[in-house]
Order: structure tokens, then sequence, then C-alpha cells
């Protein structure tokens, strides 16, 4: 998954910032290289790199298209980074009803729908011929040529974005429709498997004709169709649970005055941090998996814990669902918290460990039907 870390900030369009991947800057580099070992003029060069550029800027304004429609149900968009495989508008939330999910999926090839009907608008006063007839991307000395070039590409980027198959936005426009009939988690099951259908089917295909680029997409796919699926099945499963379904209700508790060695030998694999206690029974924080760790790797075995407890133990309400819970502990940097009863008793602990690997374990194919 790419990352605003890894990116460099380019301009902000209506609050959104647009991000260029640092691997785009390789990208421009071979694009460059390309036009030089071809013998490229240093005019055909330049409208060469250009085009390319316009290029981008079409899928700029394909992820706005469906940054402006999110923004219509509610939904902000976090940043959109542009790599050399494309763009991603990375979106705070996906519309759970199918109508809005249909409209923003839509919304992206729709831009490109348009733009290619204004270059066709551009081109039939001249010729209905829509094919270039030259190679040359020279805007100077062939102008028609280049804006079939332009033209072409946005009807590619219709067609094969509306591919059916996550990540593209086809399949989420799958989805939408499938989540009509079914429920959304679901609905996302049978997109994923329809997207690796395709997956293997490029993937054969292109070894079948020597097509590289066919094949690189049927990996692509293959690759991140099931990432969509992972995350509505968390949603499902933040939103159908609450802290008392997923609580440790008998958690190990260390004293203050433990040494290493004592929790090396009370370590459990179902907790992975664990609360400090004085001896009148007092919280005084928590013992992190990362503290832990390091004691085991500079093996401090005798040495007391005291000094390694952090301040990082909260308190929830039962009552409170898996997303709630989970924003608490990431927005406090809580590692553990009290399940506290509508009576206020303490009736059990959340590990952010334990939290994690539920996710992880659970199984989800009982979550499909």
């Amino acid at each position: 998954m790419l990352s605003n870390k890894q990116s460099f900030h380019l301009t902000t369009v209506s609050g959104i910032p647009i991000l260029i991947h640092w691997t785009f800057g390789l990208f421009i580099a071979f694009i460059l290289y390309t036009a030089w070992s071809n013998n490229f003029s240093t005019s055909d060069g330049f409208w060469f790199v250009m085009f390319v550029c316009i290029l981008f800027f079409f899928v700029v304004l394909h992820e706005l298209g469906h940054a402006m429609a999110a923004k219509r149900y509610g939904i902000k968009t976090k940043d959109i980074i542009i790599s050399p495989i494309g763009g991603i508008a990375r979106l705070m939330d996906i519309p759970r009803k199918p109508s809005n999910e249909l409209v923003v999926a839509l919304a992206g090839p729709a831009v490109n729908v348009l733009l290619a009907l204004l270059f066709l608008l551009i081109l039939l006063p001249f010729t209905r011929d829509m094919f270039p007839k030259e190679q040359s991307m020279n805007l100077i000395t062939a102008p028609i040529d280049y804006i079939r070039y332009l033209l072409i590409i946005n009807v590619t980027l219709v067609i094969f974005n509306m591919i059916p198959a996550f990540p593209m936005d086809g399949g989420r426009v799958f989805r939408a429709l499938m989540a009509y009939m079914m429920p959304r988690l679901k609905a996302t099951y049978v997109a994923m498997i329809v997207a690796r259908i395709f997956a293997v089917l490029f993937i054969g295909f292109g070894i079948y004709s020597s097509h590289l680029v066919l094949t690189l997409i049927g990996g692509f796919i293959l690759f991140t169709s099931g990432s969509e699926y992972r995350q509505v099945f968390t949603d499902h499963l933040f939103e159908s649970k609450t802290a008392k379904d997923v609580l440790i209700k008998n958690p190990i508790i260390l004293q203050a005055d433990y040494s290493f060695l004592q929790v090396f030998e009370r370590a459990s694999t179902n907790q992975g941090n664990y609360p400090v206690n004085d001896i009148n029974g007092n919280n005084l924080g928590v013992l992190t998996s990362p503290a832990i760790s390091f004691a085991r790797k500079n093996k401090l075995k005798n040495e007391s814990i005291l000094r390694y407890v952090s301040n990082v133990h909260g308190r929830v309400d039962d009552h409170l669902k898996l997303k709630t819970v989970f924003s608490l502990m990431d927005t406090n940097g809580w590692y553990t918290a009290d399940v506290i009863s509508k009576e206020s008793n303490i009736i059990g602990l959340l590990d952010r460990t334990s939290l994690e690997q539920f996710i992880k374990t659970h199984n989800t194919k009982k979550w499909i039907s």
C-alpha cells in the first residue's frame, strides 16, 4: 500500500493534498531514457514527456472525481497519491449504501468519459478517423494525431478502470450491484472471487501471448484483490462485536516488584501487554509488549520491571463497539484497557495484541452468510 511518508506534496485542490510517490521520479527517468534510446528529436521528446504528464493529469482528475462524489455523502478524502501504476484517492470511508457507492465508483470513469467526449468534439470538425496516422506525438507537427492520442488514452482509462475486479472501479461497481441482492460482506467476497478469476485469466493469457503488461496487471489484481475483503470484514467485525465480546476475563496482572524473569514465566500467548499493580492493587500502568521484547533481547531477566512501566492503560465501557474501542486506544495510545460493566465493576481486560490476533485469526467464513 502506498504511504504519504514516501510521497512529496505537489499541490492542494479543494482541500485535498495531491502527492507524488517517489517512484514516479524513476518512471519519468525511464520515459526520458525511452525518448533518448529511440532517437527522438528534442521537440518530439518534449511532447512525448508532456503526453505522459498529461496522462497523469487525467489520472488526477479521475481521482478527484471519486473525491468530489464522496464529498457529497460527507466522506472526506485524506489525499490523492500518484505513482507509476496510477493514482489512488484515499477516502476516509467507503459509502455503505449501494447506490452511494455506485455513484462514487462511477464518478472517476465519468470524468474520463467527459474528457474523451471533449477531444472527440475537437476532432469531429477535422476528421472522422479517431486513430492516429503517425507515431509522432509532436503537437506542433501532428496536432490532430496528438489529440487522437489524448482521446484514446481517456477511452483506455475508462475500459481499464471498468474491469469488474478489485481494486479497479469496476470491482466496486460490481460489489455495489451485488450489495442490492445480498449483505455487503458477502457481496465483497463474491467480487473478490470474480477479481481473482480475471487475474488468473490475465496472467494465463499474458504468459501465452508473451504480453508482459497483461501478466503484470493480472498479478497486481491477484495480489491486491483480497485487501478490500479484509477491510470490509474488519469493519463488519468492528460493528458486530463489543468490548464485552472480546475481553480477557482472567488477565495476567503483574506486581510492581516483579523481575522480568517472573514476567517471562507468566507470559501468555493470549495476552501481549500486562497491567502492573502496586501492593494495594492500584494500577501503575502497563508493561508493554515492546518493553518485554527489549528485555528478552538484552537478557534483563533479573532487572525490575518498574522502570519500564508505561502510563498507557485506559478504561472502556463493556457495550462499546470495537470500532470505538480501537479509536480510543489509538487516540490515547493505550496498550490495555479495563472493561467496565454498567455497575461500574471491572469485568475484564482489553489487550491491543490480543485484539489484533482476534481479527487475524477469526474464522471469516462464518461471516459470509
